[in-house]
């Protein structure tokens, strides 16, 4: 599994790489990186938490 240093720096060079800095579906998907990039998880219970529910302790 990657490291959040190593998803850092990959999607620093996706984003130069294909001239995506100021693409606004980007940005957006990068501001919740949180929710749907492993590694930030790590450490963070989320059983029996369904796609439905909202826990600010996932954030």
């Amino acid at each position: 599994m990657l490291t959040v240093n190593e998803i850092e720096n990959a999607w620093t060079i996706l984003m130069e790489k294909y001239n995506l800095k100021q693409h606004p579906y980007m940005m957006e998907i990068y501001e919740i990186r949180t929710k749907w990039v492993n590694p930030y998880f790590k450490g963070v219970l989320c059983a029996r938490m369904t796609s439905t529910q909202h826990n600010k302790s996932a954030k």
